[in-house]
């Protein structure tokens, strides 16, 4: 989680961080958590809060509150998450 921060003006789509959450745990050989777990790890630590914004003519699932710190990804995912935090 050391690649996001607080940023109550911003968001994540949940799609957009489990890709990278997916991709970084491929690359480092690491077992993922589940959804729960990341949920409360994302509200207790950064005051995330799930919600579905309209967002593009369509409603889309988002992690509100936080935001990646890097702007631009490249291969390797701004997200680490691992048990035992």
């Amino acid at each position: 989680m050391d690649h996001i921060e607080e940023d109550y003006e911003s968001h994540i789509t949940k799609k957009e961080f489990i890709h990278q959450y997916s991709v970084y745990c491929r690359m480092n050989k690491l077992k993922g958590v589940s959804d729960r777990y990341i949920k409360n790890l994302l509200a207790e630590e950064y005051g995330a809060i799930e919600e579905r914004p309209q967002l593009d003519d369509e409603r889309v699932l988002v992690w509100q509150g936080i935001k990646f710190i890097h702007s631009k990804v490249t291969n390797v995912s701004p997200v680490r998450v691992v048990r035992g935090i």
